[in-house]
């Protein structure tokens, strides 16, 4: 390899660190740089790649959230059946169906 991959590589894990906040991280996950994680719970062994954003949540035992990825932030039902905007808003699908029985 060469010298200025490896200063690079190097420079870019020393300064682009992820953000934790507010959050139980078990010893075991790992969480890539450049991340930002808040009020969440990570469970052993569990992965987070780059650049992710996960906000309010829970992560199993064993589980790999890929680069890039924005989990969390929203609010949704967790007692329906679906979290579909077809059963959950005003104008969904099922209710405009109905209504023209």
């Amino acid at each position: 390899m060469k010298l200025g991959y490896i200063i690079q590589k190097i420079l870019k894990k020393m300064f682009n660190r992820p953000c934790v906040n507010q959050s139980n991280i078990e010893k075991s996950a790992r969480i890539d740089i450049g991340s930002v994680v808040v009020e969440t719970s990570m469970d052993r062994y569990s992965y987070i790649g780059e650049h992710t954003s996960v906000l309010c949540a829970e992560i199993g035992a064993f589980t790999c959230i890929s680069n890039y990825c924005a989990i969390g932030g929203g609010g949704h039902p967790i007692d329906w059946v679906s979290v579909s905007p077809v059963f959950n808003t005003t104008k969904g699908i099922i209710k405009k169906k109905l209504s023209s029985l």
